[in-house]
């Protein structure tokens, strides 16, 4: 709990009086076009926390990994997965179906739960990662507070403060760390974190299966404070080229659509504005004849 009887230091700030390395604001891509759903510049921006969410079996983990590996190949890129469920033996058979996760440096939560998880999430976050793909939040929370004796609230405000200590680029390289983050939710489907996890949220991705087509999947976004271009993308993990695959066609023919019926509304909008202009004409006219009547 916050200490109410502590006053805050008020600091108010100008952004032009801001400074900030060049570097946050380039993205990392997957040329892919996920890209576009993560930002509408297109790609994952650095110094960005994501939180992935999704109905159970839909592939959270597959899509995150597979976002991962496309950027761990680009130039300069560390990235580090962070396992709070699978082990060795799960993730190689992981790996036996999409091979290129096998050179992405994970650490498997589940050897150090009888030792002191806190310690060696710290000092792997200070080696310096450009991207963390964490499964589970929770799982890591509930890992520190058990081995550490923590109450659940300090163990989210450390995970919490620890992602925007690296966010800043406070670790070997000075990596703007950037987070994505596979979080649980209710039965009902609403988001499992407190107010302070929200706010340190650039995103809320979701995974969903579609009501209209069974078994189609696809992402969306509820949250994002970097913009998405596409409202939905279509993906499913039939591994035919060991990669998540984006439906490519169908995403062009809904935006197709998508801009022909807004096409279709300006056209009727300005029809209405030329329809309003030819009855205000007319009744400006019967009103002028009226008056020369009189």
């Amino acid at each position: 709990m916050p200490n109410q009887n502590k006053r805050a230091r008020i600091k108010l700030q100008k952004m032009s009086e801001v400074k900030f390395d060049p570097k946050i604001f380039q993205p990392m891509k997957t040329n892919g076009p996920v890209d576009y759903m993560f930002s509408s510049d297109g790609g994952f921006f650095p110094a960005t926390n994501y939180m992935l969410i999704g109905d159970p079996g839909i592939g959270k983990s597959t899509f995150g990994l597979d976002i991962l590996a496309e950027i761990g190949k680009q130039r300069n890129k560390k990235v580090l997965f962070i396992s709070g469920e699978m082990n060795q033996i799960d993730m190689h058979g992981y790996v036996k179906r999409y091979p290129k996760f096998k050179n992405i440096e994970t650490l498997f939560l589940c050897d150090y739960l009888d030792s002191n998880p806190k310690d060696v999430i710290e000092r792997t976050f200070k080696l310096g990662w450009d991207l963390v793909l964490i499964d589970s939040f929770v799982e890591v929370q509930e890992a520190v507070q058990s081995s550490n004796r923590l109450p659940r609230t300090a163990a989210e405000k450390w995970f919490i403060d620890l992602m925007v200590t690296h966010n800043k680029g406070k670790n070997r390289g000075k990596h703007y760390t950037s987070f994505l983050a596979i979080q649980q939710v209710t039965k009902g489907g609403n988001f499992v974190g407190s107010n302070k996890l929200k706010h340190n949220t650039t995103g809320m991705c979701e995974l969903r299966y579609s009501n209209e087509f069974a078994g189609d999947r696809y992402i969306k976004f509820t949250k994002n404070r970097r913009g998405f271009k596409y409202e939905k993308l279509y993906f499913d993990l039939e591994n035919s080229n060991g990669s998540v695959n984006y439906d490519h066609k169908r995403l062009e023919r809904d935006e197709e659509i998508k801009q022909r019926i807004a096409k279709e509304k300006d056209n009727m909008l300005k029809e209405e504005e030329l329809f309003n202009m030819m009855f205000q004409a007319k009744e400006n006219i019967d009103n002028q004849q009226n008056e020369s009547n009189k």
